[in-house]
């Protein structure tokens, strides 16, 4: 049976969900749909024209803190500190022609949506921030009640966030970002991504999901092929789903599989050239067999490490125009194809 054939109208869902109900009312950011009749973006700033977006970095972090759920806590960094550490970063990127980044962090692994929207404010750069739960690494970066809730509560808890904000704040979500482990996948693994495809059938948010840990190994792939297995069984449209870190899987057929799907698929890691050179081999080739509207690039870059001297060595966000947009070109592309990659995709995959 189908984690929501037992659900019953989307009005009745969220009236008796008790969560939602337990929502302030005070919020003025009206529940998704209900303030427009054409597609918009959510940013940590408010509603955006998709047009607004422009270029699109759409898997980024600004800070995060490896430390597990049951430790973290704004408390162990100084955020006027890290501000000033990734600011110039930011400043940079808008100088470069970035206008926005979806900044990946979940919760409990350094989220902080109010340092987003200070950055937002001081870069004018477009901030899209994120609900969900981060279930690789066996559970570290999870709460309790991730293990003990049911996917639909679980989903209940990301769709108050989607629709009143997050951690108190005003501040809304623009997509679902969960990640899970190897193949075979947990049992929490699976609760997590049913847990985002109901959310998503709720509120419209796209779901990017980091699959699998570690080398490259047939199980990280394989993890893959299983979620595409749930995603059809909850018939959740693949075009609104995107496989994460596509680049660490060797296995082309697995890719190719997914493409076929329908899913999307994005490569990041950009921490060389000879990583610019793979990524853009693998964009190519996958552009060559007529998947160019599937397919995302970012840079993975970022990540202020809480606990680390001064942040430790942050990764700059211009790594893809330094290095993977020319060796796009050297592959064959031409501008209208890139654009496709930096500016048309990325907005269809964060548009609600």
């Amino acid at each position: 049976m189908s984690i929501t054939d037992c659900t019953l109208s989307r009005r009745t869902f969220l009236s008796n969900s008790a969560l939602l109900v337990a929502s302030s009312c005070t919020n003025p950011n009206p529940p998704f749909g209900s303030n427009h009749d054409h597609d918009t973006i959510q940013t940590v700033s408010g509603l955006i024209e998709p047009q607004e977006a422009d270029f699109v970095l759409p898997h980024e972090h600004v800070l995060v803190d490896f430390i597990g759920a049951k430790k973290a806590s704004k408390s162990r960094y100084d955020v006027d500190q890290a501000f000033g550490r990734i600011l110039p970063y930011l400043r940079e990127a808008k100088s470069s022609g970035i206008q926005t980044i979806a900044e990946c962090t979940p919760a409990y692994l350094g989220r902080d949506v109010q340092l987003l929207s200070r950055l937002a404010s001081a870069s004018d750069i477009n901030f899209i921030t994120n609900t969900g739960y981060y279930a690789a690494r066996n559970g570290l970066y999870l709460p309790e009640h991730a293990f003990n809730e049911t996917a639909m509560q679980l989903a209940n808890r990301w769709i108050r966030e989607a629709r009143y904000g997050i951690d108190g704040t005003q501040i809304l979500p623009g997509f679902i970002k969960i990640a899970v482990g190897n193949a075979p996948l947990l049992a929490i693994d699976k609760k997590i991504v049913e847990a985002a495809i109901i959310t998503h059938k709720e509120t419209g948010l796209a779901i990017i999901t980091h699959i699998g840990a570690g080398k490259i190994t047939a199980p990280r792939a394989n993890a893959g092929l299983e979620i595409l297995k749930i995603i059809k069984r909850e018939n959740m449209p693949g075009e609104r789903f995107v496989w994460a870190h596509a680049h660490a899987t060797v296995y082309q057929s697995a890719l190719r599989q997914a493409a076929d799907s329908g899913v999307n698929l994005a490569f990041e890691g950009l921490t060389s050239e000879e990583a610019a050179t793979r990524n853009a081999k693998l964009v190519a080739r996958l552009y060559s067999q007529h998947f160019g509207k599937q397919l995302l690039i970012s840079n993975d870059g970022g990540w202020y490490h809480v606990g680390k001297p001064d942040g430790g060595k942050f990764k700059p966000y211009t790594n893809l125009i330094k290095w993977l947009l020319p060796k796009l070109t050297a592959e064959g592309l031409n501008d209208k194809q890139i654009k496709q990659l930096t500016h048309i995709n990325p907005k269809q995959i964060f548009s609600i």
